[in-house]
C-alpha cells in the first residue's frame, strides 16, 4: 500500500478520535484547578496509550503490535497536558463560555 493511503488512513482515524478524546477530557477536567487539570490531562494521555495499544491494538489489529514504544506513550501524555493547557487558556478566554452545551 502506497505511504499517502497509509498517512490518510491513518489520519481518518486519529482526527475523529482525538477530537472525541478531548471532548470527553475537557467533561472530566473542567471542575478542578490548573495544575491538577495538568496533571489529570497527562494521566488521560497516559490512559488513551494504554487502552489504544494495550487493549484495542491487539484485539483489532495483532499485526501492528510492534511499536509500543517509550516514544507512542510520551507522545499520548502530550497530547493530555496539551488538551489541560488548552482547555486552562480557553476557560480564562472571554470568547468561549465552556459552561454551554454545545453538543446538546
Amino acid at each position: 500500500m502506497p505511504v499517502a493511503n497509509i498517512m490518510l488512513i491513518t489520519l481518518m482515524i486519529h482526527l475523529p478520535l482525538s477530537i472525541a478524546y478531548g471532548f470527553f477530557g475537557a467533561w472530566l477536567i473542567k471542575r478542578f484547578s490548573s495544575m491538577a487539570i495538568l496533571m489529570l490531562g497527562a494521566g488521560y494521555g497516559f490512559g488513551i496509550y494504554v487502552i489504544n495499544f494495550h487493549v484495542i491494538s491487539p484485539w483489532a489489529l495483532p499485526s501492528q503490535t510492534s511499536g509500543h514504544g517509550t516514544i507512542n506513550a510520551f507522545s499520548h501524555i502530550c497530547f493530555g497536558i496539551a488538551m489541560g493547557l488548552l482547555y486552562i487558556s480557553l476557560a480564562k478566554s472571554d470568547t468561549v463560555d465552556l459552561n454551554h452545551h454545545y453538543l446538546s
